[in-house]
């Protein structure tokens, strides 16, 4: 096949493509509504995300509450020494 029938081909093909295409319409609306599920898709996408994102928070939360709850209450019962607090000597302690 030499170069000029090979264009006319190749420009046959492109016609018939072209007008195929042409002859398929779309309409406004369905764009539109493709472009609201795609909108919807995205809203909902990034939801998750950030529900995600708020569960992690609570569950980091929960667990600083636990430690700080156990913080205070080995320091309060003398597991663990606290830096700068002095301990007051046996005579000083009153007996209830």
């Amino acid at each position: 096949m030499n170069h000029a029938v090979h264009n006319k081909l190749v420009y046959f093909i492109w016609s018939i493509a072209d007008d195929c295409l042409r002859d398929m319409g779309v309409s406004k609306e369905e764009i539109s509504k493709d472009d609201n599920i795609r909108g919807r898709v995205f809203v909902e996408l990034e939801t998750l995300k950030q529900d995600a994102v708020v569960a992690l928070f609570e569950q980091q939360i929960t667990k600083l509450k636990e430690y700080k709850t156990t913080l205070i209450n080995r320091a309060v019962t003398g597991n663990i020494k606290v830096p700068g607090i002095v301990e007051p000597e046996p005579q000083d302690m009153e007996v209830a």
